[in-house]
């Protein structure tokens, strides 16, 4: 058993080819440190920024990484306390964010590991990347790609999904954010 778990915290409200990016560097990381790696998704839904339900993101995600551990949780408290109290006692948690989430997560984090009790021994916050603005993989974004959808650009959306899903996985995602957005 390790005692490294590598985890992030999202939306992927829709899943993009920046969130394959996340999980292949949270793969790369945990064996880098010997580490397990556990993705948890945000139950956030129910709006425009948020159209698809946790079930459905679920399924998705699963269709696209079949092995990938995947949890959910209402805000970063519920993924400490959930590694906390699990029967896989964790020493040590390297959280990857966004640039967009990284400070926050950073400052936050570190001040509330001791008052709140958890138990590690080390919280790291790991910044992957600039999500906002520019060109290329930097320019995708949840919001970019469900404005695509909006306006039903079929090919703006399909350059942003992940490159190993399906065809069919991605119309159908498409058109349940289609029915959802309109």
């Amino acid at each position: 058993m390790s005692d490294t778990i590598v985890t992030s915290f999202c939306r992927m409200n829709p899943l993009t080819r920046g969130h394959e990016l996340l999980i292949k560097k949270m793969k790369e990381i945990a064996k880098e440190e010997y580490g397990d790696y556990c993705l948890f998704l945000s139950k956030k839904e129910g709006d425009v920024k948020n159209p698809l339900t946790l079930p459905e993101k679920f399924y998705f995600i699963s269709k696209v990484f079949p092995l990938l551990r995947i949890a959910s949780a209402k805000d970063i408290w519920q993924v400490l306390d959930y590694y906390a109290e699990c029967k896989y006692r964790y020493e040590r948690i390297i959280l990857l964010a966004g640039s967009d989430r990284f400070e926050e997560f950073r400052t936050v984090l570190h001040r509330y590991n001791e008052s709140m009790g958890y138990p590690f021994k080390e919280i790291s916050v790991r910044c992957i990347g600039d999500r906002i603005g520019g060109a290329g993989l930097k320019s995708i974004s949840g919001t970019k790609m469900r404005e695509a959808v909006m306006d039903n650009n079929w090919i703006a959306y399909w350059q942003m999904t992940p490159t190993n899903m399906t065809y069919e996985i991605a119309q159908e995602m498409f058109k349940k954010l289609r029915y959802k957005l309109h």
